[in-house]
């Protein structure tokens, strides 16, 4: 609720020079850049305020153990249920659905409600898990990681939004942190899970682990109460604010960029029509959404991605730092197992144990820097240092080969991951620092929906790289072995099985090795370029102060002694009706 009501300051216009604007006012809502003098100290929170984190941060953990938790056991699914080629929609349905509805959640919660919205994302992903674990055929399974991944939209995107409800601006990147350290803990032990349940003949219950987690996290949503200042609004109002053609628009654009880019390099050359006309198509579509966007045609709040988000340099900023961020976390995710197998000779499930380090630095970094960053106000610095941090440890994974020592790779591993932690935690807020309360939910979904498009990007990039340099070093291997590395064949037998049937003809399991270092080797290098891009766009953005000043009409609704006394609104104005 509002806690104290300033004088509105003049308005500035939108531009996207060097001037940082001033983020638009709405009734009832105040700026985030605010004089820092009328700042008040955070206010302590109540039993409802943590059992309400309790539920977002067990939203976060599903999103994240399905994101990756198929990892270790699709080769064990795709056999079981005879997936052909298919068996790479298995997980990218999933993504793509992610994707694709991220934008939707994030409108859809400003008009229909938080409460509403989140509950409708864990049923979703309950119900996709149901028809997952039950799958007889691999389109039954494909149906039900669509489900679960329109779910899974929702249970990454409403938790970022909910803490922006709950919290000041101040206090959101230690919150944040959080929710990061729960999104690690999904991801660390998920291919972990997946791997062991796989090897026991039991990966439905990869599946069927979800529904009591999605229980426990939707059992607190019901029962507490959520302010929603829509609530007055009849059904079908709220239905005809959705923006339903830019949505349908977006869907098809990123559904067109997934197929060219599932196959490209793989199954279809990189100069195959099959390949370019869907990514051209792909990336029009992109244009042609940012068009209708911009248009006007559309009421400003009917807008699944308002261009008002775009219109100040630290915004931009921040959204393309999250795109090359987001590239780094799945280019390192998908190629250190790479490594680890083909070089190192790692089983799948002792590959996802070695690629701990990982995900054990970036979680406890991305929470030192969201609680220095609430002490201190400004979270520009942990972007440079983030960046700068991973271009380094990028640089020591150029280093990594077969004769690597165990602390080399653990060592290595862990000065990217806490370059990851501190960005990942920091983004947000400096993103939220330049524009308006009102565009909170609206911001965080498109934060989302970028990271998830440059997750696409940092699979698809490297493993065009390291299929490209293996097949050129594969000119020394005999025939009938070079024939397995090209047409992505280089990337997909990446495995300790494929080295092994090699070990009794040393000359060509050397070789083999060779190759694999020196693909991996490019890669890395290629990733210093990347991790150099984010650092220098880190230069458009403004070290803005954030304010401890929270403003808002959303949130919790009753609450502790605690809380009702910290959320006293301004005289004169109503209160939200809860949802």
């Amino acid at each position: 609720m509002v806690k104290h009501q300033s004088q509105p300051q003049p308005q500035k216009s939108y531009n996207m020079g060097t001037e940082e604007t001033e983020p638009r006012q709405a009734s009832g809502v105040l700026s985030n850049n605010q004089d820092a003098a009328v700042d008040s100290p955070p206010r302590k929170k109540g039993l409802h305020f943590w059992v309400l984190l309790v539920s977002i941060a067990l939203c976060q953990f599903l999103a994240a153990l399905d994101s990756s938790v198929l990892s270790t056991a699709l080769p064990t699914v795709a056999a079981e249920l005879n997936s052909g080629p298919l068996y790479l929609w298995i997980v990218n349905t999933y993504l793509l659905a992610m994707t694709a509805c991220g934008p939707i959640f994030g409108q859809a919660a400003d008009i229909f409600g938080r409460k509403s919205l989140t509950l409708l994302a864990i049923g979703a992903f309950a119900l996709g898990s149901v028809i997952s674990a039950t799958a007889k055929s691999t389109e039954q399974l494909l149906v039900g990681r669509t489900i679960q991944g329109v779910g899974g939209a929702g249970c990454v995107v409403m938790p970022e939004i909910l803490i922006c409800d709950l919290v000041s601006l101040r206090e959101r990147a230690m919150y944040v942190g959080i929710l990061t350290a729960c999104w690690g803990t999904g991801t660390l032990v998920a291919p972990v899970v997946g791997g062991a349940l796989a090897e026991a003949g039991a990966w439905r219950w990869i599946f069927y682990l979800n529904l009591p987690i999605a229980g426990l996290a939707a059992v607190p949503m019901v029962m507490l109460k959520l302010r929603n200042p829509n609530k007055g609004q009849t059904f079908w109002r709220r239905l005809a604010q959705v923006d339903w053609i830019g949505n349908v628009i977006l869907i098809l654009a990123v559904v067109s960029l997934l197929l060219s880019l599932t196959y490209a390099g793989n199954k279809n050359p990189w100069s195959s029509w099959r390949t370019i006309v869907p990514l051209v198509l792909g990336c029009l579509g992109l244009v042609a959404f940012a068009a209708f966007e911009a248009g006007p045609w559309l009421p400003a709040d009917s807008r699944t991605m308002p261009p008002r988000l775009f219109r100040n340099r630290t915004a931009v900023g921040g959204y393309a730092t999250s795109f090359f961020h987001a590239m780094m976390l799945f280019w390192t995710g998908y190629f250190l197992p790479v490594y680890f197998q083909a070089v190192k000779g790692a089983l799948p499930l002792r590959s996802a144990v070695m690629i701990l380090p990982l995900i054990l630095a970036s979680a406890p970094a991305g929470f030192v820097a969201g609680f220095f960053t609430s002490k201190t106000g400004r979270c520009l610095v942990w972007q440079f240092v983030g960046w700068g941090v991973m271009a380094v440890g990028a640089g020591l994974l150029t280093l990594l080969d077969a004769e690597s020592s165990t602390g080399h790779w653990v060592g290595f591993q862990m000065v990217f991951g806490f370059g990851l932690g501190v960005i990942f935690t920091t983004q947000l807020p400096a993103i939220l620092a330049s524009l308006d309360e009102a565009d909170v939910a609206t911001a965080s979904a498109v934060w989302i929906f970028i990271r998830n498009l440059g997750s696409i990007w940092g699979t698809t990039i490297p493993a065009a790289v390291f299929n490209t340099r293996a097949e050129e070093l594969a000119v020394s291997l005999p025939e009938e072995v070079r024939g397995l590395l090209v047409r992505g064949g280089a990337f997909e037998h990446a495995t300790a099985r494929f080295m092994n049937t090699f070990e009794q003809i040393p000359a060509v399991f050397l070789a083999l090795l060779n190759i694999y270092t020196a693909s991996l080797r490019l890669v890395w290098q290629i990733s210093i370029a990347f991790c150099g891009v984010g650092f220098l766009l880190c230069i458009l953005m403004k070290n803005l102060e954030l304010t401890s000043e929270h403003n808002t009409e959303w949130g919790l609704e009753g609450g502790s002694a605690q809380e009702k006394k910290g959320e006293q609104m301004p005289q004169g104005q109503p209160a939200a009706a809860s949802s």
